[in-house]
């Protein structure tokens, strides 16, 4: 019996938002800016004595081209109308390894990490809880789920923008996130659920189930099984493995100014969502 759990996915977003991360950045795509994204997260001094990639010459790119990114009209943020609607709540984007996807990142060559929001600023609760869950511990061979060790240690890695963002943007840098103030009106939920969608062509799971991903990781040697993810939950009816969607091919250090143009991509239409009412 499958005892996994699936969720819906959510409506589509825009093209807009959806299309530009089909497309990457070529002359960023090396096995150095991924191996520097991945040493990123050796703020924890045992994730950063791990081995680097292996040489996989036929690894995809990973980094966020800046120049395909939808374009934002900053100018609304510092409009009249758009502080009229007030000062909503504060939520920080973050972005997570731990030891356990590291393994699973090496012998592919590329960076995986995992993406999020914390609501407030302070995303050690958030990171407590992946470590309490074990978050995508787990992976199914056959009919049997396997529990791998190494999901115990999440860390976030460093978010650091190189240039301070236009003036009026909500989005702030902090050591280990980004910071995103939202206009009163607009619910957290709705842009964790759209920037999730957004990021969605970069996901380990639509890698891992595409035709490109399948032959990528027959190169390395790799079950494509065990990119899929799971987490055990235990619940009154048993103990449930709902996937793990929130896995991404990321590389922070080269991605960070592009998340946030991403995200000021998503608040501003949200914005004019509310200024249209």
């Amino acid at each position: 019996m499958n005892n996994a759990i699936t969720t819906e996915l959510t409506p589509p977003v825009s093209a807009a938002l959806t299309g530009w991360l089909a497309l990457t950045n070529h002359e960023r795509r090396t096995l150095q800016a991924a191996m520097a994204a991945l040493q990123s997260l050796g703020q924890s001094s045992a994730l950063a004595s791990q081995p680097a990639f292996n040489a996989v010459p036929s690894a995809p790119a990973t980094t966020l081209s800046i120049d395909t990114l939808p374009a934002v009209d900053l100018e609304l943020f510092r409009s009249e109308a758009y502080r009229a609607l007030g000062q909503g709540e504060t939520i920080a984007f973050y972005i997570a390894g731990c030891r356990g996807l590291l393994g699973l990142s090496q012998p592919l060559g590329i960076p995986i990490y995992k993406a999020g929001f914390s609501r407030g600023l302070t995303i050690e609760t958030r990171l407590a809880h992946l470590r309490q869950s074990a978050y995508a511990g787990v992976w199914k061979s056959g009919a049997e789920h396997k529990v791998e060790a190494g999901f115990d240690s999440w860390e976030a890695t460093v978010l650091r923008l190189e240039h301070p963002r236009p003036a009026g943007s909500p989005v702030r840098s902090l050591p280990q996130a980004l910071a995103i103030t939202l206009p009163a009106g607009v619910d957290p939920l709705d842009i964790d659920r759209v920037l999730m969608q957004a990021l969605a062509p970069r996901s380990l799971q639509h890698f891992v189930t595409g035709d490109a991903g399948q032959a990528h990781c027959g190169a390395c040697a790799v079950d494509p099984a065990r990119l899929r993810r799971f987490t055990a939950r235990d619940t009154k009816r048993g103990r449930k493995f709902p996937e793990s969607k929130e896995l991404f091919r990321l590389a922070p250090r080269q991605d960070t100014e592009a998340l946030a143009q991403l995200i000021e991509a998503v608040v501003a239409d949200a914005a004019s969502t509310l200024l249209r009412r």
